[in-house]
């Protein structure tokens, strides 16, 4: 830890400090040195300090970004707490590079109240970080991690999380008329959507009492990511995006994956994911490419087609090939009968390359079931995600809640960054410990 270090402070003059020698010993300090010294702080731009400014000096973007890792990290759920937490850790404020003010007669050579932002303003700073920023911080971890790991698949899961916003009417103990009506939006929280999550496991969650047969609606939003495995069965989040919870699980699919092709480099060769994704927006993507898929059918009440590789479409009853009609355009959507020649029943099928790929892939070999097991990586890193409280999130606006959700993730990826490193020196070390055979 560097114990000596110029800094201009807010009034635009620069002073000597030097901390105290205790500072190298704090285990706090040294623990998230050690964390914010993995981020690559390039995607972060700061303001030009000699440029003409009317005013005090803002604190550096990155100072208020390692703030709410800590906070993250902590699991602090308020901004009054985590400055709380800050004040009873100077050493931990001058690892995070605030402009210090200068008190001489204080043992750390700066006063720390006065040095750390006030809890309203660290409130409202959460929101009015740049969300291109922290996604490019989430992105180059990701790729720090994959370039570690040169032996991580290729192997890509998607999944959606819900998340209860703050708000009276998802608490179920408080009495309120017409809780889940849409028209009635929660005063609490104006960026919050009402929605639905299904649930196949009725009567065994205490928190959430079910409306609906086959699940529960709730005030929130969704928090849709994207992970590749690593090779020591860990996961890294390469693409995340929260939406309002009214919002189909499919619609985060096309951000997700334009951002994971662009920190894979190319398509990955596998993509997981449930049944929610089962739609030809997701399709399109790896039409005519060599990624396999394994995402289950949703029939919605419709049958199940086959599609052989030439074309052909197979009878879903008595499978034998159909035999090809007219064809038209329907809401943008060629469309195409076909008629069975044994049981003379006739069947309309969007013949779309999508749909077509979608038809072709063998729901019931053995590839995709090994493949669908592995989608348990992504359920993995929801367990983990919820520790930080991902599920109940105390912010009551979408940016706050958006930008809190990548800090999430941008925690999770650093920390097995940071196995990885100590597993490869820990392979080193033993490698050269080691007798010679």
């Amino acid at each position: 830890m560097i114990l000596h270090r110029e800094v201009r402070q807010q009034n635009r003059e620069w002073y000597a400090f030097e901390a105290p020698s205790w500072f190298a010993y704090d285990k706090v300090a040294r623990r998230y040195e050690a964390l914010l010294g993995s981020v690559d702080w390039t995607a972060v731009r700061e303001i030009d300090e000699q440029g003409v400014r009317v005013g005090r000096l803002p604190h550096p973007a990155r100072a208020y970004i390692g703030s709410y890792l800590v906070m993250v990290e902590e699991k602090i759920e308020s901004m009054p707490k985590l400055r709380a937490y800050l004040c009873e850790h100077p050493a931990l404020v001058w690892v995070l590079d605030y402009r210090l003010v200068a008190d001489a007669e204080r043992p750390e050579g700066f006063a720390v109240e006065r040095s750390v932002p006030s809890a309203g303003h660290l409130g409202v700073k959460l929101g009015q970080l740049d969300a291109g920023q922290l996604a490019s911080i989430l992105q180059q971890s990701a790729q720090q991690v994959l370039k570690e790991d040169r032996q991580s698949c290729r192997t890509l899961v998607m999944d959606v999380k819900h998340q209860y916003a703050y708000v009276r009417q998802n608490n179920l103990r408080h009495a309120w008329p017409e809780r889940f009506n849409p028209g009635q939006q929660p005063r609490g929280d104006p960026d919050c959507r009402l929605g639905f999550k299904p649930c196949s496991n009725q009567g065994q969650d205490s928190t959430d009492t079910p409306t609906h047969d086959k699940g529960s609606y709730l005030w929130g939003y969704g928090s849709g990511i994207a992970v590749v495995r690593t090779s020591n069965r860990e996961a890294v989040v390469v693409a995340e995006t929260t939406r309002p919870f009214n919002v189909n699980d499919v619609e985060y699919a096309p951000a997700l994956l334009q951002t994971t092709r662009h920190v894979l480099q190319g398509l990955p060769d596998a993509l997981i994911a449930d049944a929610a994704f089962d739609a030809q927006a997701v399709y399109a993507h790896f039409v005519g490419s060599a990624t396999t898929l394994a995402i289950p059918l949703n029939l919605r009440g419709k049958p199940a087609f086959q599609v052989t590789a030439e074309g052909v479409v197979w009878c879903p009853d008595d499978h034998t090939p159909l035999q090809a009609l007219e064809r038209w355009h329907d809401r943008g959507q060629l469309r195409q009968r076909f008629r069975c020649p044994h049981c003379a029943r006739q069947h309309t099928l969007c013949i779309s390359p999508a749909n077509l790929y979608r038809w072709q892939i063998q729901h019931d070999g053995p590839t995709f079931r090994r493949l669908y097991r592995q989608r348990t990586i992504v359920e993995r890193v929801n367990s983990l995600a919820d520790a930080y409280k991902l599920t109940r999130p105390r912010q009551r606006r979408f940016r706050t809640v958006a930008r809190r959700n990548t800090l999430i993730y941008i925690v999770l990826n650093y920390h097995v960054l940071l196995r990885l490193r100590r597993h490869h020196q820990d392979c080193v070390e033993t490698s050269v410990h080691s007798p010679p055979a």
